[in-house]
Protein backbone atom coordinates (compact mmCIF):
# COMPACT_ATOMS: atom_id res chain seq x y z
CA UNK A 1 0.00 0.00 0.00
CA UNK A 2 1.20 3.80 -1.04
CA UNK A 3 0.37 6.56 0.68
CA UNK A 4 -2.37 7.98 -1.42
CA UNK A 5 -3.94 4.31 -0.60
CA UNK A 6 -3.06 4.54 2.81
CA UNK A 7 -4.47 7.96 3.28
CA UNK A 8 -7.60 7.32 1.16
CA UNK A 9 -8.00 4.53 3.58
CA UNK A 10 -7.36 5.90 6.77
CA UNK A 11 -7.45 9.32 6.28
CA UNK A 12 -5.25 11.95 7.97
CA UNK A 13 -6.44 11.12 11.29
CA UNK A 14 -7.37 7.63 11.87
CA UNK A 15 -8.61 6.00 14.83
CA UNK A 16 -10.08 3.15 16.32
CA UNK A 17 -9.23 -0.19 14.73
CA UNK A 18 -7.56 2.07 11.62
CA UNK A 19 -5.46 3.33 13.84
CA UNK A 20 -4.51 -0.15 14.81
CA UNK A 21 -3.70 -1.10 11.34
CA UNK A 22 -1.80 2.37 10.59
CA UNK A 23 0.80 1.56 13.62
CA UNK A 24 1.29 -1.94 12.27
CA UNK A 25 2.25 -0.33 9.03
CA UNK A 26 4.25 1.45 10.94
CA UNK A 27 6.08 -1.31 12.73
CA UNK A 28 6.54 -3.22 9.41
CA UNK A 29 7.73 -0.22 7.03
CA UNK A 30 10.06 0.47 9.85
CA UNK A 31 11.44 -3.01 10.30
CA UNK A 32 11.53 -3.15 6.41
CA UNK A 33 13.77 0.04 6.43
CA UNK A 34 16.33 -0.96 8.37
CA UNK A 35 16.81 -4.47 6.38
CA UNK A 36 16.89 -2.80 3.44
CA UNK A 37 20.05 -1.82 1.85
CA UNK A 38 18.83 0.17 -1.28
CA UNK A 39 16.83 3.53 -0.97
CA UNK A 40 13.64 2.58 -0.55
CA UNK A 41 10.46 4.36 -0.56
CA UNK A 42 10.05 6.02 3.10
CA UNK A 43 7.12 8.36 2.32
CA UNK A 44 4.63 5.61 2.98
CA UNK A 45 6.55 4.76 6.60
CA UNK A 46 6.32 9.09 6.79
CA UNK A 47 2.21 9.00 6.57
CA UNK A 48 2.07 6.63 9.07
CA UNK A 49 4.27 8.40 11.38
CA UNK A 50 2.35 11.47 10.81
CA UNK A 51 -1.12 9.45 11.28
CA UNK A 52 0.03 7.98 15.16
CA UNK A 53 1.43 11.63 16.03
CA UNK A 54 -2.20 12.93 15.50
CA UNK A 55 -3.76 10.12 17.80
CA UNK A 56 -1.49 11.76 20.57
CA UNK A 57 -1.02 8.69 22.27
CA UNK A 58 1.97 8.43 24.54
CA UNK A 59 2.82 5.04 23.45
CA UNK A 60 3.26 6.31 19.86
CA UNK A 61 6.08 8.42 21.03
CA UNK A 62 8.42 5.37 21.17
CA UNK A 63 7.10 4.17 17.68
CA UNK A 64 7.67 6.76 16.02
CA UNK A 65 11.00 7.29 17.04
CA UNK A 66 12.12 3.87 15.84
CA UNK A 67 10.85 4.91 12.45
CA UNK A 68 12.20 7.91 12.56
CA UNK A 69 16.08 6.08 13.12
CA UNK A 70 15.09 3.60 10.70
CA UNK A 71 17.21 5.23 8.07
CA UNK A 72 18.89 8.47 7.73
CA UNK A 73 16.33 9.47 4.95
CA UNK A 74 13.53 8.50 7.68
CA UNK A 75 13.85 11.01 9.97
CA UNK A 76 12.84 13.90 6.91
CA UNK A 77 9.39 14.93 6.73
Amino acid sequence: MDEDESLHRYGPRPTGVDLDEVRSLLVEHTRLEKLSRDDGDTEPMKLCRVQSFHAGGLDDVLLIRRAETARVDADAT
